[in-house]
């Protein structure tokens, strides 16, 4: 990915924040731990996927581009996976349910 800069840290909490207030809008609906498993079959085949990711909540699995915790766990609330208004900055999977807010750049913040 040519001119590609990860995102800063603040693009991260901030892209956080603007999902889970849409999530919260739209009454947190979840993924079911099969379409989880799925889309993280997807995540973890790709060179983007980071299993040894570094964050503040320790060690997870990232995706490199948007730093978002992806996982095939259905039970971790900070999962992209879980939530449907996400979808894959690459384009490799889609949100099921319209987001109303998308996160910032880089450029943004």
């Amino acid at each position: 990915m040519e001119n590609w800069t990860p995102p800063t840290f603040m693009a991260k909490v901030t892209g956080f924040l603007v999902t889970w207030k849409d999530w919260a809008s739209a009454g947190f609906p979840k993924r079911s731990p099969e379409w989880i498993r799925e889309l993280f079959g997807i995540c973890k085949a790709c060179p983007e996927y980071d299993p040894e990711g570094k964050t503040p909540l320790g060690t997870v699995g990232i995706c490199r581009i948007c730093g978002c915790h992806v996982s095939d766990d259905p039970d971790t609330t900070l999962n992209k996976l879980l939530m449907p208004n996400t979808s894959c900055p690459l384009g490799k999977w889609q949100a099921s349910i319209e987001c109303k807010n998308d996160p910032p750049t880089n450029e943004e913040i």
